[in-house]
């Protein structure tokens, strides 16, 4: 029994280690933000900060695939916080056309981040009675993500946000 455990310890870690040096890009990517998408400096309009977490559902770590993915964007202008979610569904829709064979390449930052503005953009500008205003994240930072330890299929991603609505 103690060396069933033992065994069952030694493989957990070493999947944990292969998961992280796959992931090391997702948990501390190289250069300067925003990762992915990067929109010029000195864009003016109003200024918008917050978080956003993204839950990959179906995740598969072996191709960096998922089925879809769940996410809540807080902003904060002021004192003035809303909250907006979204879900992107490979089997059903792909409006941001994220999805191949009825899967998503999770490594495409930049791709999924331009879906999820264009996906919260209409509520954003709701909630913020912003009228007519684009709405474009300008800034990620303190990136973060982990493969849930009670589910393997689900990867969670979270970072800051600088949002700019003109």
């Amino acid at each position: 029994m103690k060396r069933n455990r033992l065994w069952i310890f030694g493989l957990s870690a070493l999947l944990v280690g292969v998961a992280s040096t796959a992931w090391g890009a997702f948990d501390s990517p190289d250069g300067e933000p925003p990762f992915g998408i990067d929109f010029e400096d000195g864009r003016s309009g109003q200024q918008f900060e917050g978080v956003v977490t993204m839950i990959f559902r179906g995740y598969n770590d072996l191709d960096l695939s998922a089925a879809g993915f769940d996410a809540v964007a807080r902003l904060r202008k002021g004192g003035e916080l809303h909250t907006f979610y979204a879900k992107y569904d490979c089997a059903t829709l792909d409006p941001c056309a994220l999805c191949t064979g009825g899967r998503l390449d999770v490594s495409q930052i930049a791709p999924i981040q331009l879906c999820l503005q264009d996906e919260i953009e209409p509520e954003v500008v709701s909630d913020f009675g912003l009228g007519g205003a684009d709405v474009r994240l300008k800034n990620m930072s303190s990136f973060v993500s982990e493969i849930d330890p009670d589910d393997v299929s689900v990867r969670t991603v979270a970072a800051d946000i600088d949002v700019t609505a003109k």
